[in-house]
């Protein structure tokens, strides 16, 4: 079993900094539910610039915060530490995938489709609320015309 971070479920949709980081302290607790449990939490090395409000990105809403402990926390992981599904990408650039209308190949709902069309058991972590966090998201790949359906927690 291995873990992913959504990183499409960040669009810029939340209505202020203090909705996102709401939201991000739930993501930091499965974090740390996953962590403990023994499994990967696989992330993206682009998700720390993602939009996350009209006019904020995620990096911008960490420092306003002025929380030394979290912005080392989050910049440690999704900065530096990782684990990124990038170190260990087993789907070529060659696959196609797409949700709906929008091209995945070579991001991480990609790799976590292939991985589950391999044999594995992957499952999302979304932030929330989000157009992408449902269960299950239905990723389009090339040679299988069926969608296939990957789990969040």
């Amino acid at each position: 079993m291995e873990f992913f971070l959504n990183d499409r479920s960040l669009h810029g949709q939340f209505a202020d900094g203090d909705a996102f980081l709401a939201s991000l302290k739930t993501v930091l607790g499965m974090r740390k539910s996953i962590r403990e449990a023994g499994y990967p939490f696989l992330v993206d090395k682009i998700t720390s610039g993602a939009q996350v409000t009209s006019e904020l990105f995620f990096s911008q809403v960490i420092q306003s915060t002025k929380n030394i402990n979290l912005i080392r926390e989050v910049r440690g992981w999704l900065d530096k530490s990782g684990p990124f599904w990038q170190k260990d990408r087993e789907h070529s650039g060659n696959e196609l995938f797409a949700l709906a209308d929008d091209p995945l190949t070579d991001s991480i709902l990609a790799e976590a489709a292939w991985r589950y069309l391999q044999g594995g058991d992957p499952h999302l972590a979304s932030f929330a609320p989000s157009d992408f966090a449902k269960t299950p998201i239905c990723v389009d790949h090339e040679s299988d015309p069926p969608k296939q359906a990957l789990t969040s927690p």
